[in-house]
This record gives C-alpha cells, sequence and structure tokens, in this order.
C-alpha cells in the first residue's frame, strides 16, 4: 500500500463526546492503525486553539484526534475550520479522507488536495437530497458552481452503502466503491454485568424487546409503541431506550393507554448498554430512513437479531430470515406476525443470534472493514 499516513476529517460542526459516542471516524482509524497506517482524525472542538492527543494503544500504526475551532454558516449549518488547511499542509499526509460529497469543507479539503498533489476520497453516507428550504437552495448552487469542481479533484468517492453509490453514480461521480461502516467494540470493554430484569422491575421469564435511539419522527416510535401494544399480556417486555422530541409524546400514550409493558428508561449509557443487548431477544428500528445504523451493528455484535424497515444501512447489513428481518413497510400485522414466529421457536431464535453476531464479529468490526478499505484505496 502506497499510502502510509491519513487524515481523515469530519467536517459538520457538532462536538461530540468519544466516551459516549461510537465516532465512526476513530474507529476507521483504529483499523487502519491495526493494519500499520498513522492516521489523523480532525474533529470540531470546543475551545478557541487546536488541541490534540494520541489514542492509540498496542498498535502498529498511530491515531491522534485533533479537536479545531470552527464557525458555522448560518441558514447552511456548514462548518468552516480555520486551521485546517495549514495542519494539512504541514502534515505530510499521503491521502486526505473527508465525508459527504454536499459540504463546504469537502470542497475545500478536495480543492486542497488536486493543489498539492495529495490524492483526496468522500466517504458518503447521505443518499436523500437535502431537505428545508434554504438548505435545499444552497444545495442546488453548491450542485452547479462547487460539485464539477470536487468531482474532478477526488480519486475516489466511497460509499457507506450501495445505495449510497448509487447516489453517487447518479450524481456523476465517475469512480465509485462501497466501504461499509464498521464497529469499535473498545467502548464496551470492561463494561459491567448488570441484570436488566431486576433493575427495570422486568419479570425474570418475560422477553427484552429492545430500541435504542432518539425519540424522533422519522424513527417511527409511534409505531413501535402500537406493536408494543399488541404484545401486552404476552410475556414480552418493550424497552425503548433514549430521548428526543418525540419522548415526552410517548410516556404520555403509555400512561394515557395503560401500555405496561413498555418501559422507557431514558438515555442509557455505552459501558452499560452491552449487558441490556445480551439480555435482549430482538432490537427494532422501523426508520424512515438510516445513513447506516450503528445500533444495528451493535445489536447485531452481541447477537440480538433485528427486525428493520428497508434503508440503506440495514438493507446491505442484515440478510433477512437469516440473521434478522427486513420489512417493506410498516405493518402491525406482518411485524407483529414476525415477532411471534420468532420468540415462539427457541431454535430460530439462537440460530439468528449465532448468525447475526458472527457476521458483525467476521466481517463488520473497523480491523475487517479497513482491510477493505486499503484495498479500495490502493
Amino acid at each position: 500500500m502506497a499510502q502510509k499516513k491519513i487524515a481523515i476529517i469530519r467536517p459538520f460542526g457538532h462536538v461530540i463526546d468519544l466516551s459516549t459516542y461510537n465516532c465512526q471516524e476513530v474507529g476507521l482509524a483504529r483499523g487502519l492503525a491495526s493494519h500499520g497506517v498513522d492516521v489523523d482524525v480532525f474533529l470540531a472542538g470546543e475551545e478557541k486553539s487546536v488541541t490534540s492527543q494520541t489514542i492509540t494503544e498496542d498498535a502498529p500504526g498511530r491515531v491522534r484526534v485533533f479537536r479545531l475551532p470552527f464557525f458555522t454558516l448560518p441558514e447552511i449549518a456548514h462548518a468552516i475550520y480555520p486551521s485546517l488547511r495549514k495542519l494539512l499542509l504541514q502534515g505530510d499526509y499521503d491521502l486526505l479522507h473527508v465525508n459527504e460529497e454536499n459540504e463546504l469543507t469537502s470542497f475545500l479539503v478536495a480543492r486542497l488536495g488536486a493543489k498539492t498533489g495529495i490524492p483526496v476520497i468522500i466517504y458518503q453516507g447521505m443518499y436523500v437530497p437535502i431537505t428545508g428550504r434554504i438548505r435545499a437552495l444552497f444545495q442546488q448552487f453548491y450542485n452547479i458552481f462547487f460539485l464539477p469542481t470536487l468531482k474532478r479533484n477526488i480519486s475516489l468517492a466511497v460509499a457507506k452503502t450501495t445505495t449510497a453509490e448509487k447516489y453517487l453514480q447518479g450524481k456523476g461521480f465517475p469512480r465509485t466503491a462501497v466501504v461499509p461502516v464498521g464497529l469499535d467494540p473498545s467502548p464496551f470493554s470492561g463494561a459491567p454485568d448488570i441484570d436488566w430484569h431486576e433493575r427495570l422491575d422486568i419479570d425474570p421469564e418475560s422477553s427484552i424487546i429492545l430500541y435504542v435511539g432518539v425519540f424522533e419522527e422519522r424513527r417511527n416510535i409511534d409505531f413501535l409503541l402500537d406493536l408494543a401494544k399488541r404484545f401486552v399480556g404476552t410475556g414480552m417486555t418493550f424497552v425503548f431506550v433514549g430521548t428526543g422530541p418525540k419522548f415526552r409524546d410517548i410516556q404520555e400514550r403509555i400512561f394515557s393507554e395503560n401500555i405496561t409493558n413498555t418501559i422507557l428508561p431514558g438515555r442509557i449509557g455505552q459501558r452499560e448498554l452491552p449487558s441490556l443487548y445480551r439480555r435482549s431477544s430482538l432490537f427494532l428500528l422501523a426508520s424512515d430512513y438510516e445513513i447506516y445504523g450503528m445500533v444495528v451493528l451493535e445489536a447485531m455484535y452481541f447477537g440480538v437479531p433485528v427486525l428493520s424497515t428497508k434503508t440503506a444501512g440495514p438493507l446491505d447489513i442484515i440478510r433477512s430470515r437469516e440473521d434478522g428481518i427486513l420489512f417493506d413497510d410498516l405493518s402491525l400485522e406482518k411485524w407483529t406476525r414476525a415477532i411471534n414466529e420468532i420468540i415462539e421457536n427457541p431454535a430460530t431464535l439462537q440460530e439468528m443470534k449465532n448468525r447475526a453476531e458472527q457476521k458483525i464479529h467476521d466481517r463488520l468490526v473497523w480491523n475487517a472493514v479497513a482491510e477493505k478499505y486499503i484495498n479500495s484505496i490502493a
């Protein structure tokens, strides 16, 4: 492999907590480091100056995380990093990697790569047009005046899913490849073993049906609650983990409709989630769209089959009826029948659990994905 030092740029203006957020950029960097590549990851920071830390241990390559000051352009919510250009020029990189083709920072990185002769790749997850009147208008402007230059200046457009690759091809990117998102299991190491049946006052014989994520419209939490309502009194307990704009509405529905088999424990930290996954029978994801769906990887990593709508990530990850189930729509009858068929057949459930866990451990942890990444950019 020609590339020995890579810069990975997360262009979004959101400061993330690496102790609670499973950051894809850092996960990929760790995977590449396991193959002897040095990686610098550039993220949004809270300080007025650049900060950095080295985070790898016992790996052939090194990973450093840089936190950069930034400002956000009003209305269009694009982040600009004034110190990024200088850091990239000083870094002596063999490859620049930046997420998403429709960000101004991606355009600037691609232009810098063209001027310096450093290859640039885009790593794309989005597969639907931007919504919101002002942002959509800006995107049209960007597509006319910036996108053609970006397409000329990059070496490869890498998509996280086959759906995203089709989206890139539809926008005229001449060279594309698919490299899936991986899971970084290191945040789960040393996680405590919690008896969630006891903590949440669930009958020890009850099967836990799990959801983890934001309570928002696109996740169709009301549908999941309608589904849970059908299983009251059947020995299944639905646990919906997270918070968000719909949380209060769901809470009120549970109380007013007396949905006694559904529990809302709020947000649960990453160190506590592994034991909850292990004690769950099934995981539900009824989203209208998912760029990837890290919770799908997490659930399957711990042997929990996922029942999901056919969004981009689940379509690539799940083999329906083998290690999970994919649905064309939000039919209560179809979802109810599928849950009953699996829970009532312990042998089938165990087979699905085994296949789900093996798939992620073998193919979709970052160390394995990094090898595919290296082959794609070689």
